[in-house]
């Protein structure tokens, strides 16, 4: 079950154990990299036969499988969005998380570059953060209630929404506002699982290529 986060005084906040999300993060990780060697040693092998179409699919549906359920562990990414108050909430592949919209410090966006559509939000409080897909944020019966705290927070002088969501909303952005807004803080496990992955994933996939050859 996730932590419950509650200050005295604040609204109930689910949270998702660091523990357990270390943890996943580091198995959802290993995971990617055994199977981007798996998909390279298999496509070698039977590259110029009848399987290779076989092997080609099979590689295309399971390593954006696998690496998007990485980056949603990494990252909080949350589904099935619900508002309770101030708390934004949703759910990940670990249990509920969430975030209290008044106590937010920090707002950023990921934009698709090639349509130039928002396609997510993160947003980050002192106790911990969330991504959300921006359409099931928009689609929220209380996304003007998001917005009216979101815009009160930064009323408030305690951030700078960004730039690009400014554009969205049809609000005006402060002079110091980023395009994409202020990167969450990542700890130094995060950014070793990452990069690890990363090398590993490459490293994975030339070894798996070179071993059948």
């Amino acid at each position: 079950m996730a932590r419950v986060d509650r200050p005295a005084g604040e609204p109930v906040v689910p949270r998702v154990p660091a523990g357990r999300r270390r943890a996943a993060m580091a198995a959802s990780g290993l995971l990617l990299v055994a199977l981007c060697g798996l998909c390279a040693a298999w496509g070698r092998a039977v590259l110029d036969s009848d399987a290779m179409w076989a092997a080609v699919l099979a590689t295309a549906a399971v390593l954006p499988a696998a690496g998007t359920l990485h980056a949603r562990v990494r990252h909080h990414g949350v589904g099935r969005l619900r508002l309770d108050g101030t708390v934004l909430s949703g759910r990940t592949p670990l249990g509920a998380h969430g975030v209290d919209l008044a106590r937010v410090t920090a707002v950023s966006v990921g934009r698709d570059e090639d349509t130039g559509r928002l396609v997510t939000v993160g947003l980050s409080d002192p106790g911990g953060h969330v991504v959300v897909p921006w359409s099931q944020l928009e689609a929220l019966p209380e996304a003007a209630e998001v917005r009216r705290l979101l815009l009160d927070r930064q009323q408030r002088l305690a951030l700078a929404l960004p730039r690009l969501l400014c554009e969205a909303w049809d609000v005006p952005a402060r002079p110091d506002a980023l395009p994409h807004g202020s990167p969450r803080p990542r700890d130094g496990f995060e950014r070793v699982v990452g990069a690890l992955t990363a090398v590993g994933s490459v490293a994975a996939i030339a070894a798996g290529a070179l071993l059948v050859s």
